[in-house]
């Protein structure tokens, strides 16, 4: 996709997962998407957390997976809850449990529930205005 600037809805992604693979591939289609826009990696979804408590970042969209050490992806939404962060919120996640699908459901923060691997018709749908 050619320069798509003014279309975008998100210009600063934040990416939460364990796996440093899905990092790399997410970022990849991102940026074959707009090589402009600005990716938060992060591996823990504490760290995570207490950068957007503190607003050393400041993301348009998040990108969560479930399973992680230290603090899952459940216990971040609760987290995330508790501090009113209002940032819209992808689950991305390679569970195909029904009962994840209804938890994630429950949070007002979460607008959709993806199954790994990410794919760029997808991630456009998201990203770009409708």
């Amino acid at each position: 996709m050619e320069n798509s600037n003014n279309i975008l809805n998100y210009k600063k992604i934040c990416l939460i997962d364990d796996d440093k693979m899905q990092h790399w591939l997410n970022g990849k289609i991102i940026h074959n998407i707009d090589n402009t826009i600005e990716i938060y990696n992060y591996s823990n979804a504490e760290a995570a957390l207490n950068d957007l408590k503190t607003n050393a970042i400041k993301p348009d969209i998040i990108f969560l997976d479930i399973n992680m050490p230290m603090m899952d992806g459940w216990e971040f939404l609760e987290e995330a809850s508790i501090q009113n962060l209002e940032i819209p919120i992808q689950m991305l996640t390679s569970s195909i449990d029904k009962n994840d699908f209804e938890k994630a459901r429950k949070y007002d923060v979460v607008k959709g529930f993806l199954h790994k691997p990410l794919k760029q018709e997808t991630l456009e749908s998201i990203l770009i205005a409708q």
